[in-house]
């Protein structure tokens, strides 16, 4: 019985001492939603996004302008996209000096209005950590806009 015990003890010491703290999870995958609300993302819109740390694009998306149907993201609708990571070490603790930066450049005239929801997963198994920001829009008249948005810090659950 004392060996059993002795081995519960060191299996759990052994697993508690593996696992990384909160905010030295390296990312697994980043995903942006947005919500677009009063005015549509044209389907021939080209959309940049970029997650910079430390002056350093990690995750990136160029996108949506080639579709006339699921690239035109109607207004009251959710559309959801997978950054690609340009870094496999990127952290939790890194991303509270990252900025979000979304742009746009349209064919013509477009002006997108949406919420941004940045999420990400790790690969220890720690709960995702998500980032809202409120109501925005971005105007283009065949040149690029952008706006950054700061990514606020995450504290441990």
């Amino acid at each position: 019985m004392k060996n059993i015990c002795l081995i519960l003890i060191l299996a759990f010491v052994v697993a508690a001492s593996s696992s990384k703290a909160f905010g030295q999870a390296t990312v697994r995958s980043f995903n942006i939603t947005f919500a677009t609300t009063g005015d549509d993302k044209d389907w021939n819109t080209q959309l940049r996004v970029r997650l910079v740390v430390n002056g350093q694009d990690v995750a990136s998306l160029f996108c949506c302008d080639q579709d006339h149907n699921i690239d035109n993201w109607k207004d009251h609708t959710t559309t959801d996209r997978t950054l690609i990571l340009n870094n496999k070490n990127v952290t939790l603790a890194q991303l509270q000096n990252a900025t979000l930066v979304i742009g746009m450049t349209a064919k013509g005239n477009d002006t997108w209005i949406f919420i941004p929801t940045l999420r990400a997963k790790f690969n220890d198994g720690n709960p995702p950590v998500e980032w809202t920001w409120g109501e925005t829009s971005l105007v283009s008249n065949n040149t690029e806009a952008s706006k950054t948005f700061p990514i606020p810090p995450k504290i441990a659950e």
